[in-house]
């Protein structure tokens, strides 16, 4: 579960820099609150007793104000369109975006956000109404126009990141997985940096994450769990 396997890294984390950590789990969209995360996570013994309890913070994107968003910083103004806001108000929301950008960020910061605004954008609206807005904006405020508005580059594009990012998640975990048990057990012997690039799925890197704690040694850790 979610909760557990923050609770994992808060502890991983605070052992490695001896400080507190405050966790904060950030929804994007209303699928991905399906379990309705409260923000506690209590384990307790078979007769009931609490043994251990871990709080984290919960925000739902949904649920901030627009105007909140666009207040904040460059970063942060991505997540305006899927804010809370009434898809009538999407249109000049986009241009709000917009125009911040241009006045404040640099052109590989323009290119960046506004890609990542069309991107989040795409999590909530996806109908042709809006995509023309978005082009139309990206034209007349920020002045981007010629091939990335092609059907078959967007497919392409699509395509192109939905891959890369399957390939960096599996690659961001398998490396924090190195790190994180070098930290606790030293560094991996070549079999075991053999072993751990030859898994490719996501879960069974996650699992091993989790038993990171369970383990004292890179055998243990690799071996095959009880």
């Amino acid at each position: 579960m979610l909760d557990e396997r923050l609770h994992v890294y808060s502890a991983l984390l605070r052992y490695r820099h001896r400080m507190p950590v405050r966790t904060t789990v950030v929804l994007l969209k209303r699928d991905a609150d399906r379990r309705g995360l409260s923000g506690e996570l209590e384990q307790r013994h078979p007769g009931g007793e609490i043994y251990n309890q871990f709080r984290y913070n919960v925000i739902r994107i949904w649920e901030q104000p627009v105007e909140r968003i666009l207040a904040s910083g460059l970063t942060i103004l991505p997540l305006a369109p899927i804010a809370r806001v009434k898809r009538n108000r999407v249109p000049e929301v986009l241009v709000a975006v917009a125009k911040r950008l241009k006045r404040e960020a640099t052109p590989e910061q323009v290119r960046d956000l506004w890609g990542s605004t069309a991107t989040l954008k795409g999590l909530r609206y996806a109908d042709p109404e809006i995509e023309k807005v978005l082009r139309g904006v990206s034209a007349m405020v920020l002045g981007i126009r010629g091939i990335e508005e092609s059907s078959v580059y967007q497919a392409i594009l699509k395509k192109g990141i939905a891959e890369g990012f399957a390939r960096g998640r599996v690659e961001g975990v398998r490396q924090a997985l190195i790190r994180l048990g070098s930290k606790k057990f030293g560094p991996p012997p070549e079999q075991a940096i053999a072993q751990i690039k030859g898994v490719k799925g996501l879960n069974r890197l996650w699992a091993l994450i989790d038993r990171l704690l369970d383990v004292a040694t890179w055998d243990e850790l690799l071996g095959p769990s009880d």
